[in-house]
């Protein structure tokens, strides 16, 4: 009897639920939308000019992207700092002083629009040197890495290039624009597609690096002794394009490779495979570039 007295006073005792009232019920969306009108309210009554309101309004809103995605929030604002790519170049690539030297001599002077070829054969670090001067450039987002492709039209890779460049163009930091592996029978085209980027970024007021990496394909020892009438050919088709040639590599440089790497990947060579790989590497055609590889198989 006294149980169910009890539960009598509980079902009693129970409010219905009653659904709240429109008026005093707010989700939290159209509480945020509240708060940032409010807030624009403020700046509008501080700022007569509302353009102005908008642009301080998106700076916050692109320092604050800059600080998550990269963080810094003087992302787009820092100034150049030449030590950032000039270092890793010093340290990494071998043998190729006075490449090097002009490389940094341009990336010290960098201002405005700078494009530079980089020419030589295979395996002497042309794109040893892109990929340093791609992940250490202060503004990655700014990088485009474009492989020249023989398989695609010529104009399919004038028009990607270009259309990259228009589509990501905006006020941020400086841009860094590598084409690699083009053939050296492309020099006419290229110097088209270096004004006419220069054209996007001249009229943007935009800093930029372009950098071209020509291959010079070797095959046989005759080749060899035509590679200066080459570059010559090709230093005639680029005006405004500071060519900097990287010298073929002969054994002595393949063996600095081989400790360089060694070095790298913690391997000790016995002399057997030392004689192995120097038998596997054929320097004329591929310089250092097969090396690593070979190595990595005495992991």
């Amino acid at each position: 009897m006294g149980k169910r007295k009890n539960i009598r006073n509980l079902v009693s005792s129970h409010q219905p639920y009653t659904k709240r009232s429109k008026c005093c019920f707010f989700t939290r969306t159209q509480v945020l939308s509240a708060v940032s009108i409010i807030i624009i309210a403020i700046l509008i009554l501080r700022y007569d000019d509302v353009a102005e309101v908008h642009r301080r309004f998106r700076v916050h809103v692109d320092r604050q992207y800059n600080l998550h995605m990269y963080g810094k929030l003087d992302y787009c604002t820092q100034p150049f700092q030449p030590d950032t790519l000039t270092e890793p170049l010093k340290l990494n690539i071998i043998n190729q002083n006075e490449a090097i030297r002009q490389i940094i001599s341009v990336v010290d002077n960098f201002k405005g629009g700078v494009s530079i070829a980089l020419v030589g054969g295979s395996g002497v670090g042309k794109t040893l040197t892109c990929n340093i001067l791609q992940s250490n450039f202060q503004w990655p987002s700014n990088v485009l890495y474009f492989i020249w492709s023989g398989v695609r039209s010529t104009s399919s890779n004038y028009y990607k290039i270009i259309n990259w460049i228009k589509e990501n163009l905006k006020t941020c930091g400086a841009y860094l624009v590598i084409v690699d592996s083009i053939d050296i029978t492309y020099g006419e085209t290229i110097q088209e597609l270096n004004d006419e980027i220069r054209k996007e970024f001249r009229e943007s007021d935009i800093s930029i690096l372009v950098v071209f990496v020509f291959n010079l394909a070797t095959y046989s020892d005759d080749d060899l002794q035509t590679l200066d009438e080459k570059r010559l050919r090709l230093m005639d088709n680029l005006r405004g394009i500071t060519t900097i040639n990287f010298r073929p590599f002969d054994y002595d440089d393949v063996e600095r490779c081989i400790v360089a790497e060694s070095a790298k990947l913690n391997v000790t060579l016995n002399d057997e495979e030392l004689s192995e790989i120097f038998e596997y590497i054929d320097v004329k055609r591929s310089g250092c570039k097969l090396i690593h590889a070979k190595i990595a198989m005495y992991t």
